[in-house]
């Protein structure tokens, strides 16, 4: 009598499970601090600072804090800021924004003229505005409306990186010359003897004095630009990206922190006591304060230089490629500015670069109380949660190592060009970990389920490993794209991102189908996390989640703003998402619930056909009434009903026989499933 309940209720067992959108939001993490900042502006008692992912950052309390103003104006670079009036205008290479109320909304023409040439520089010209264009300088008289080319036939072949505007002349610094105009671009007279052939990417009058900061070092002109002699002492052969002045006071941003001159430009003294980062963008003076701008945010000094403290409260770093959580200790890889740490779930963060010889940090491994970093010059190790860094002195690895990952003790690293290798004893040496791995100097990503080790590589999809990393074979069956970026695993689920969307395997990789379903954009994935039996992808869209093994989706981005999502990481009941261009974001997933029962689909007409039922030799399958494609192969798995597997199998047909032979007398559950499609059927076998 139990049975034939059973039977019957196991029967009506067609499931597609749903799963229920969640009202939750993203939170922005206080930090990592710092970031891209390319270009700083001044406007009454504010200041405007421009990023490298294209967002323009606000403060009005001397850089103490931060807050982002409207939304992402470009895809890459703020590559100029300058105020006119009530109005400011960032220049990207997608043209000029413009704003009239402090950066809170912006207006973007995009069949602007400028939108088509880029935009590197801008200037105030009497009431006009001037861009230094790809090819010459533009000019508005109706803030911005419309922009005309002013250049002669010389003029109009040259990239303009910098404006400046004095005594009304303009002058031009191209990737070659320095150009003068005192009749507004009717023609233009060359001003370059003694300059190297390298770009100009700044021009500014001290005194009597024309000082260009090139490539190749600071240039000085006594004569209006005629003859130019370099400045030997401090600027000599640095990369000099922006100069500014205050009577006899010169301030020039390098690639080597910032240098000073009291003397209009002829000698040159460095002042970078407590600037961390020395890539200087762009130096700006605000009443007493000197501000610089560098690839780790934003510096601040009240004596001119002779001391510095990073000013970056709110102005979070833009780029996170990577996060790992050991403990109570939370690691973010932030590109240039390196790593930073929190031990507050995110509310706080503080740079741990102590030894890094290289700060630009791509990826991030962790274990015991080890923290492993690779960055764009080799990879480095700490043995005390980030605190001090020590270079890996294997020369095996050196070079740009993308990703790292640790299992059972065991360190692997991806050395761009190289391929990939293993430290059995935490990085103390390593071995080339490549054989029967195609590609592998491109593997993204490296997983574990059970003592198999998988291996997610770049156009030769997934490989497996059952001997730590030894010796690899392809496991690529349903897969129709093999471009894989990340990975994830739920019990005996394994899931692959890859470029156009999610594919699961529930036979250790032997076999793979699609996994998108109702997921409109199956893009790249690039990153994979599961929490518990929740499942997380990131792509450039956002967050997704699924609490049924992906056969169904929700976006989840309330709060999160559109950006691709380089990397996922969970801590406790938090999850974290690492942004192209917005920082790191948190969300609590505990508010997420539980997945929704399974709801019936089809009735037991419509259920999977299995005949004779009792069966003994064989046993026919019939999946007619069923709404599986025949494009793709469906599943179909023999357990008990205690949920051991004895039989797992593939078949396109619609009807077709199997043997029974090696399966005992009892009560089966026969499982078929294609997608988010599944139906279930109970049979018994006799003797």
């Amino acid at each position: 009598m139990i049975l034939l309940k059973y039977l019957f209720v196991t029967l009506l067992i067609s499931i597609a499970l749903v799963s229920s959108a969640a009202a939750t939001d993203w939170t922005l993490c206080n930090g990592p601090y710092g970031g891209n900042v390319s270009c700083l502006a001044v406007k009454d008692s504010m200041i405007f600072a421009g990023t490298s992912p294209g967002d323009v950052y606000v403060s009005t309390n001397h850089g103490s804090e931060w807050k982002i103003c409207g939304s992402r104006l470009a895809n890459n670079n703020i590559t100029a800021l300058i105020t006119k009036g009530s109005y400011i205008y960032a220049g990207t290479l997608e043209g000029v924004f413009i704003s009239s109320d402090n950066g809170n909304t912006w207006k973007h023409d995009a069949n602007s003229v400028l939108k088509s040439v880029g935009v590197y520089c801008l200037a105030v010209f009497d009431e006009r505005l001037l861009a230094g264009t790809t090819r010459g300088v533009y000019s508005s008289s109706d803030n911005g409306a419309v922009w005309l080319p002013i250049n002669d036939t010389e003029m109009e072949k040259y990239p303009v990186y910098c404006l400046m505007v004095d005594n009304g002349s303009i002058y031009a610094g191209t990737n070659k010359y320095v150009f003068i105009t005192q009749n507004l671009g009717s023609s233009w007279l060359k001003a370059s003897t003694g300059l190297p052939s390298s770009p100009i990417r700044s021009l500014v009058y001290s005194g009597l004095n024309l000082i260009a900061g090139t490539d190749n070092g600071g240039f000085i002109s006594t004569n209006n630009g005629e003859d130019w002699k370099p400045c030997t002492t401090g600027l000599f052969n640095r990369n000099v990206f922006s100069i500014t002045s205050k009577d006899s006071f010169v301030i020039a941003a390098t690639d080597n922190g910032v240098y000073e001159s009291i003397n209009y430009g002829f000698d040159w003294t460095p002042y970078n006591t407590g600037l961390t980062n020395l890539f200087v963008n762009s130096a700006i003076l605000l009443d007493s304060n000197l501000y610089a701008a560098t690839l780790g945010g934003v510096f601040v000094s009240t004596n001119y230089g002779i001391s510095w403290s990073v000013s970056n409260v709110g102005l979070a770093n833009t780029y996170i490629w990577s996060t790992v959580v050991n403990g109570s200790n939370h690691f973010a890889a932030a590109g240039t500015p390196g790593v930073y740490k929190s031990t507050d779930n995110g509310k706080s963060w503080k740079t741990c670069n102590s030894g890094l010889k290289n700060y630009y940090v791509y990826s991030l491994a962790t274990e015991k109380s080890f923290v492993f970093a690779g960055t764009i010059g080799g990879s480095f190790y700490s043995t005390n949660f980030g605190e001090k860094w020590n270079s890996v002195s294997d020369t095996s690895i050196r070079g740009y190592i993308p990703y790292l990952t640790v299992y059972n003790d065991t360190v692997f690293a991806v050395v761009n060009g190289k391929g990939l290798y293993r430290s059995p004893n935490d990085g103390g040496f390593w071995i080339k970990s490549d054989k029967g791995l195609k590609n592998s100097a491109y593997v993204n990503s490296i997983t574990h389920s059970g003592k198999n080790l998988y291996a997610a590589t770049q156009g030769e999809g997934v490989f497996i490993s059952n001997d730590y990393g030894r010796s690899w074979d392809s496991i690529n069956t349903g897969l129709t794209n093999r471009n894989i970026y990340s990975f994830a695993v739920i019990g005996t689920n394994l899931f692959a991102g890859t470029a156009i969307g999610v594919f699961r395997s529930t036979n250790n990789g032997i076999n793979w189908e699609a996994a998108n379903s109702n997921v409109v954009d199956t893009v790249q994935i690039h990153s994979m996390k599961s929490v518990g039996t929740k499942l997380f992808t990131g792509n450039d869209n956002g967050v997704y989640y699924s609490t049924n093994l992906a056969l169904n989706w929700t976006l989840l981005n309330n709060g999160l703003p559109k950006s691709a999502i380089l990397s996922l990481e969970s801590n406790g009941d938090f999850l974290y998402a690492g942004t192209k261009g917005s920082g790191l974001w948190k969300l609590d997933v505990t508010v997420l619930g539980a997945p929704e029962e399974p709801k019936l689909v089809f009735s037991n007409s419509g259920s999977l056909g299995c005949f004779p039922n009792p069966a003994s030799n064989t046993l026919s399958i019939d999946r007619t009434l069923l709404p599986f494609n025949d494009l793709t192969p469906v599943s179909y798995s023999i357990s008990t009903l205690e949920g051991v597997n004895r039989m797992e199998f593939e078949q396109r047909d619609r009807k077709f026989t199997i043997p029974l032979k090696g399966l005992a007398a009892g009560v089966y559950f026969i499982t078929a499933i294609q997608a988010n499609n599944r139906a279930n059927a109970l049979v018994t076998i006799v003797e």
